[in-house]
């Protein structure tokens, strides 16, 4: 993303002076009493007063009834000086735009009144003024006034002093006029149109101009669009855009963040926290002029590898775009990411298990032994490696108290059995030990040792942490399984506590498909009938899984 506006001093350029001249030196104060408050105007008040004057010249008559254009009659020692800057400063002076005793004959003058106002940008609006040239120090070759900015970008511009004799400062300006300058030409920051022979330095709005709605940069979250922010496939990252309220009226719940480039395509990032696919976000409350405002919102990467450009804009729905005429932007491609998305080394698509998918429960013993697996599928670019790719409880690396000796370690449950290549199944054993009555959620995540976990970007994709679950709900010896917990009890952190999210994962249907049967608290067998009680065949059903599921070790060991 790029800021909206950017440090812009153009190369020194000689001035064209058969077209134009203008004061160059630096700022020198006029003797000329100026205005110095501003009062309500707008940029077609700019551009109408001075495509009124259109063929005045240094020391004739002006639209208004008086004669020149502030000092361009006499600032030469009594003579007609280069008097661009004049012009543009009587224009801005007399439609009541602020702070115009800062402006000199100079035209860089105009660039330091930017400066100092932050009224400087890249975005042309009508009423601007437009400096051609800008060599630093108050210095530049060239000011005029934008009197259209068309849908295309380009503009059209009256300049002061154009199209004078060559000879004495005095010779030039005493026969140059003020001009429209046309066809229109690309009003970009940086560029050299033919049309005036000069480098766009920067826009320059007038203090006072009234804009309804405008932002101005003020941070992101991630990074400027110079620089890729990378991704992997799937991956969601947390978001915002902070701008300030630079118009003149409040923003409220119509003030949305919307997509451009085109304007309201659907993005390719949109989740289920953006408003809609092309409204990622929008302003809770009200945002008074001046106030700041963060759109939060998630990027969520496409499933396909490549580079994105996801361009944003502001938008009063119902109203305008900050970006068209008469508002004060940004434009539609100045709030820019670009993400690249790669595929991940490591990750693991759910394929199968044992268990009862959760939420539904497995209800057992305590002291029972429930021996089961879990099978994914490698979606990575990475061989899952014998002895270096497994199964562990979340939280990560701390021992689970559901640990069987048949595990690695108290925080590494197994490995697969042979590498597995991309594309091919990986089987995962899964014993847990019940050794304590409670509800219990048992989560699981995927690491590969010494690289990353598979739920950490950019190495990893995913599952992320506990998204592998089993919902186990342990009772009393000899307790019936389908009896309930006795009062007080609960689990620990050996999983989590029924209806903990175990470290981030959801709770849905365990995030990897679909188990139809109804469970209750039954070890996955519906043993609660709509009337009459269960069937004998279903409890000898329901008795042969459970005993698949379970085997009882007398003799712990912890």
């Amino acid at each position: 993303m790029r800021p909206l506006l950017a440090a812009a001093a153009a190369a020194a350029v000689p001035a064209v002076m058969g077209l134009a001249g203008c004061g160059s030196a630096g700022p020198t104060q006029n003797d000329e009493a100026v205005a110095t408050t501003s009062s309500a105007l707008t940029g077609n008040d700019v551009a109408s007063l001075a495509l009124a004057n259109v063929g005045g010249m240094a020391c004739a008559k002006n639209s208004l009834g008086g004669t020149s254009f502030d000092s361009s009659c006499t600032g030469n020692g009594g003579q007609p000086e280069y008097w661009c800057a004049d012009f543009a400063r009587w224009v801005w002076e007399h439609v009541g735009a602020g702070n115009t005793s800062e402006l000199t004959a100079a035209a860089g003058s105009f660039y330091v009144y930017g400066q100092n106002h932050g009224t400087l940008s890249n975005t042309p609006e009508i009423g601007d003024a437009v400096v051609f040239n800008y060599h630093g120090g108050g210095v530049a070759d060239h000011v005029a006034l934008v009197s259209q900015v068309n849908s295309d970008g380009t503009i059209e511009t009256v300049s002061g002093d154009w199209n004078g004799q060559s000879g004495t400062e005095a010779q030039f300006s005493s026969t140059s006029h003020v001009v429209l300058n046309s066809p229109a030409y690309p009003g970009t920051v940086g560029s050299s149109p033919g049309i005036m022979g000069m480098t766009i330095s920067g826009f320059i709005k007038p203090v006072g101009v009234d804009v309804p709605y405008a932002a101005t940069y003020v941070g992101q979250s991630f990074p400027l669009a110079s620089t890729a922010l990378q991704m992997v496939e799937g991956q969601t990252i947390p978001s915002y855009i902070e701008l300030k309220n630079a118009g003149t009226k409040t923003w409220d719940s119509s003030t949305h963040l919307g997509t451009t480039q085109p304007r309201d395509m659907k993005s390719p990032f949109a989740d289920g926290t953006w408003l809609a696919d092309n409204r990622p976000a929008g302003v809770t409350g009200t945002v008074a002029p001046g106030g700041t405002y963060k759109f939060q919102f998630d990027l969520h990467a496409p499933d396909e590898p490549g580079t994105y450009y996801q361009y944003f804009g502001v938008v009063q729905d119902g109203v305008a775009w900050f970006s068209d005429p008469g508002q004060g932007g940004p434009p539609d491609d100045d709030l820019e990411v670009q993400v690249q998305v790669i595929a991940p080394e490591y990750r693991g698509d759910f394929k199968d298990q044992s268990f009862p998918l959760a939420p539904s429960a497995l209800t057992v013993h305590q002291g029972d032994v429930v021996d089961g697996y879990i099978e994914l599928t490698n979606s990575g670019t990475q061989p899952w490696k014998a002895g270096e790719t497994k199964l562990a409880p979340i939280p990560r690396d701390k021992a689970s108290s559901f640990a069987d000796p048949s595990w690695l370690s108290p925080t590494r449950i197994s490995t697969v059995a042979q590498d597995v290549a991309p594309g091919s199944v990986g089987h995962f054993d899964v014993k847990l030990d019940a050794t304590q009555v409670g509800d219990f959620q048992v989560t699981f995540g995927l690491v590969e040792e010494g690289v990353t976990w598979f739920a950490d970007a950019l190495k990893g994709g995913g599952p992320a942490d506990g998204l592998l679950r089993v919902h186990l709900v342990v009772v009393p010896p000899g307790a019936p399984l389908d009896a309930g917990l006795p009062p007080g009890s609960g689990g620990d952190d050996g999983g989590v506590a029924a209806g903990d999210d175990g470290g981030g994962g959801s709770s849905d249907d365990g995030g990897a498909g679909g188990w139809n049967g109804s469970t209750g608290g039954t070890g996955g067998c519906s043993m609660g009938a709509a009337s009459g009680g269960a069937s004998s065949w279903a409890v000898a059903a329901c008795a042969l899984m459970t005993a698949a599921l379970l085997r009882r070790r007398r003799s712990r060991r912890l």
